[in-house]
């Protein structure tokens, strides 16, 4: 009983990151030889790592090989999700979306938005009662939503959508005179566009919708920061959205 209780405890230090190994390796690679080379290394490390933590605690009480295997798993996860290469756009035009719908805007997204604030920024009190913004937290790029009620209704659309643009940007240091619209749309009640900007030398590709109803603006924006949204992403992302009118 002894013996298996020793051998259970082997198998669990190795196998558990080789299993891991092999999930997270799948993410990597250009080819099926490349993805196959990522998972042998990775697992290869695994293996070493499980079997000299095992060597060390092997002798030592239950709650310490516990923790031990939990400690080891998470320094194996933790560095490996870290550098875990994202789905280019092409990988998530296959996928499915998620439907979504915040405000007058029906959606879909291939990320889930979630309410991000709830506070009218300092300055803006005087054109806004309320503000909300909903996004998906992703580091490299954002899919966002703004609900705003507004103190008047004299604002004109296209200007609070060039404000709006042109105060995210310059709140990432971007130089404004970098920013081109393409695809321009604009009535008295909605604007559309696509757009770039130029950040260290890279050309970064974006959208954003907004329309005005009575007392109120919401806004939809692919915001990119490190990671441009590619024309097929954000065509695909534009046909999407529904508006609801009031």
């Amino acid at each position: 009983m002894k013996k298996q209780s020793k051998e259970i405890w082997l198998m669990s230090f190795i196998l558990l990151p080789v299993v891991i190994a092999q999930v997270i390796g799948n993410d990597f690679g250009n080819s099926t030889m490349e993805t196959f080379a990522w998972q042998v290394l990775f697992s290869f490390v695994g293996t070493l790592l499980g079997f000299g933590t095992h060597q060390w605690v092997k002798k030592k009480s239950t709650s310490t090989k516990v923790g031990a295997l939990i400690g080891m798993l998470t320094i194996i996860l933790i560095p490996l999700l870290a550098f875990t290469p994202s789905l280019s756009d092409e990988e998530l035009l296959e996928q499915d979306w998620l439907e979504q719908k915040i405000g007058q805007f029906e959606f879909e997204s291939p990320t889930q938005l979630t309410l991000y604030s709830s506070v009218v920024p300092a300055g803006l009190e005087n054109l806004y009662t309320e503000l909300n913004m909903y996004t998906d937290n992703e580091d490299s790029r954002t899919i966002s939503v703004i609900q705003s009620k507004v103190k008047t209704d004299t604002l004109l659309v296209e200007d609070a959508f060039l404000g709006s643009l042109e105060g995210m940007l310059t709140r990432m240091v971007v130089d404004l005179e970098t920013l081109t619209l393409y695809d321009l749309f604009m009535d008295e009640e909605e604007i559309s566009t696509s757009y770039s900007y130029v950040s260290k030398g890279d050309t970064l590709r974006g959208f954003g919708l907004m329309f005005k109803y009575p007392g109120a603006l919401e806004s939809i924006w692919l915001l990119p920061q490190t990671r441009t949204f590619s024309n097929e992403f954000i065509a695909t992302f534009s046909d999407l959205i529904d508006i609801n009118y009031p």
